[in-house]
């Protein structure tokens, strides 16, 4: 990949430098792993920015992540939630989770359970693990309004299945034997 990003580097660029928001969120994407260029999260950032402005849903997401872990830039949690709803709300399932969490710990946004655990529910329903095992551990708490173990354990056990291994954890301490699927080949 890296030979063939050096070579298609100088189209990518020009597209990017020609408002093509694909290329400015595949060029954010170079610059950010050093792939075909010198990595450099600014450049990440900048590139990224353009094309979530133009409405490149993954460049959002990206732009997000970068800002919630500081990744080469200052940590800023208030705008990484601001980019993640944006994402979310054009349907990118994991933004969703993060939209989520956000409002669940108060990271970024004032703590609101109810708007948190309605994103998990979207979330959930498009079969994210991350988002299973948080709603199942707020069904189990009681955060959703009453505890409700069976919607818990019910969860926990799609999750589970999906490779989540906090799920897995929470079905053992539950006394559930786990069989593990191996895909062949």
């Amino acid at each position: 990949l890296p030979i063939c990003l050096r070579k298609s580097f100088p189209l990518i660029l020009e597209g990017a430098r020609s408002s093509d928001r694909r290329c400015q969120s595949l060029l954010g994407y170079c610059y950010i792993r050093g792939l075909g260029v010198a990595r450099n999260p600014m450049e990440a950032m900048r590139w990224w920015s353009a094309a979530a402005r133009r409405g490149d849903v993954s460049s959002m997401f990206n732009l997000a992540l970068m800002l919630a872990e500081g990744e080469g830039v200052p940590q800023d949690n208030r705008r990484a939630f601001k980019w993640y709803l944006r994402a979310a709300r054009s349907g990118h399932t994991s933004a969703q989770t993060n939209v989520a969490l956000m409002y669940l710990q108060g990271v970024g946004v004032r703590k609101q359970a109810v708007e948190g655990i309605t994103w998990l529910r979207k979330a959930s329903g498009k079969d994210d693990r991350l988002a299973m095992y948080n709603l199942g551990e707020a069904y189990a708490s009681g955060a959703t309004g009453r505890k409700n173990p069976a919607a818990a354990l019910k969860l926990y056990r799609k999750a589970a299945a999906l490779g989540d291994g906090g799920s897995r954890n929470r079905l053992r301490e539950q006394g559930e034997c786990l069989e593990v699927r191996r895909s062949r080949k």
